[in-house]
């Protein structure tokens, strides 16, 4: 079976996306870009989302940087019209 590189939960209205590649130090590049999209487009699909919460499993130190900085560049250039 395949590793997920992201996982998403949906409960009482918080839908939560857990990136899950801290070996790659969840960089956003290749399959994890597709499901990332996936996964925020599913909940923001259902009416009974009412927040998203994005986490990263297990970063390394300086990891976040690089990965704030490119949902900044994703919710700006494919997102911007939902927020």
């Amino acid at each position: 079976m395949a590793e997920k590189f992201v996982l998403t939960t949906l409960a009482q209205g918080v839908g939560e996306i857990i990136l899950n590649r801290p070996a790659k130090r969840n960089a956003i590049t290749g399959p994890i870009v597709h499901d990332l999209d996936t996964a925020l487009q599913n909940l923001m699909a259902d009416r009974s989302c009412t927040v998203i919460i994005i986490f990263i499993n297990d970063f390394l130190e300086g990891s976040i940087q690089n990965v704030i900085n490119s949902f900044d560049i994703i919710i700006q250039k494919v997102y911007g019209k939902f927020f």
